[in-house]
């Protein structure tokens, strides 16, 4: 059974950014890496929150291109602190659910796990009806073995908006796997109306 927990971690100063870097073994072309320490730059130097969550924002979208989805989710956190809105809180949970999706390691993974739960629970504070937050949650539960509380949000949502394919998918393959395989037919035909070519609604 995996264990889940949200893990806090402490604010990260300007003085701390290389830190992300040393600990997630950056790599990649001369120009991405070169445009990546000028973000930082200019990270450390901006006045006002504004400033410093746009960079770092970018500093995000920067790391998903090299491929280094834990740094990309902790410069979205770093964003997310300095201007808490439903954008940055809803790209910090979605970025750290990327990073753990992608995770090898169960404590790692655990950690990951938690701040995207705890990230999405902010947004929804926010917004309680943001559906994406909602869906990317329910599935973040389902996933790590929460399925009583995975199951209830994504229902939630199918029945504000019955055809919203993720949810649907993702409450389908549960209803497979438990054996609900008149539920999961209605939750897959619902996709096929919308697209009739989805690849993995054919593949089940």
């Amino acid at each position: 059974m995996v264990i889940f927990f949200v893990a806090f971690m402490t604010f990260l100063r300007p003085n701390e950014l290389n830190n992300i870097e040393e600990q997630n073994g950056f790599s990649n072309s001369d120009q991405l890496e070169e445009q990546i320490t000028l973000l930082k730059d200019s990270l450390r130097l901006a006045g006002n929150p504004e400033k410093r969550a746009n960079f770092a924002t970018r500093l995000s979208v920067n790391y998903d291109l090299a491929s280094k989805p834990d740094s990309a989710a902790q410069f979205q956190e770093y964003a997310a602190k300095e201007l808490p809105n439903e954008e940055t809180l809803f790209e910090a949970g979605r970025k750290f659910f990327n990073a753990f999706s992608v995770s090898n390691d169960p404590i790692e993974g655990q950690i990951l796990a938690g701040k995207s739960e705890k990230y999405l629970n902010l947004l929804l504070k926010l917004d309680s009806t943001h559906v994406e937050g909602n869906v990317l949650l329910g599935v973040l539960y389902l996933i790590t073995e929460r399925t009583t509380e995975g199951v209830d949000i994504l229902r939630k949502v199918v029945e504000i908006n019955p055809n919203h394919q993720e949810a649907n998918f993702n409450l389908g393959v549960h209803a497979l796997q438990a054996g609900a395989f008149q539920q999961a037919s209605e939750n897959f035909e619902r996709i096929i109306l919308q697209d009739s070519d989805n690849v993995q609604v054919t593949f089940y």
